[in-house]
């Protein structure tokens, strides 16, 4: 505007001079304005996004809360059933038997301490899945989950097996609490006198399948 007007004392009449300067600032006014409109969404949005993850992560910290205590009980159950068949085999003089008993209740508590790490972990919203992936065998995660459902098939007279499982790359707690669930539920809800429950795998073209 100041190109139009040479000094400011001089009186000049250039004509069309307010319409072009009144041209100019009304757009740049609406581009101002539409930068701002386009910052509130944005920033909206990403509050929306935002509130959406919250409420996520509630909802899923809450299940796991409710699913890692009800795992915790099939350990736990273990550790009081073997520590009371090993308090009667101490009373019998039984002391080899009572030995290995005490030896596989050790192994639930183990197990509910590991499972017990994991929930403040993510409680703590610090838990990182790739950093605790590791080589893991799922036959010694099958004879482990076995040996905490020694009551469970005991009692249901169940027969639970096999097939020669691979080796994968996962967390091992996570792997325990999925066929701890499965090989339970199996034995659960299964109205044969004798229930089965058979662990297969099967390589398909992008997935390693666990039935």
């Amino acid at each position: 505007y100041s190109d139009f007007y040479p000094p400011l004392m001089q009186v000049i009449d250039y004509p069309y001079d307010a319409t072009v300067v009144y041209i100019i600032c009304g757009t740049w006014i609406f581009i101002l304005i539409n930068k701002i409109l386009r910052e509130r969404d944005e920033l909206s949005t990403k509050l929306q996004q935002s509130n959406r993850e919250l409420l996520a992560n509630k909802e899923e910290l809450e299940q796991f809360t409710f699913i890692a205590s009800h795992d915790l009980k099939s350990p736990l159950r273990s550790i009081v059933g073997f520590l009371t068949l090993a308090k009667k085999d101490m009373v019998a003089g039984n002391l080899d038997s009572m030995a290995t008993k005490i030896d596989v209740a050790v192994d639930g508590a183990t197990e509910m301490n590991s499972l017990i790490s994991d929930i403040l972990d993510y409680s703590r919203l610090q838990k990182n899945s790739d950093s605790d992936q590791i080589a893991v065998d799922l036959n010694d995660v099958f004879a482990r989950v076995k040996d905490n459902l020694l009551l469970d098939i005991s009692e249901r007279n169940a027969q639970v097996s096999s097939q020669h499982l691979p080796t994968i790359f996962a967390e091992r707690t996570d792997l325990i609490v999925i066929f701890q669930n499965l090989i339970q539920n199996g034995i659960k809800y299964n109205a044969s006198k004798t229930p089965t429950v058979q662990i297969i795998s099967q390589v398909t073209s992008s997935h390693l399948l666990i039935s």
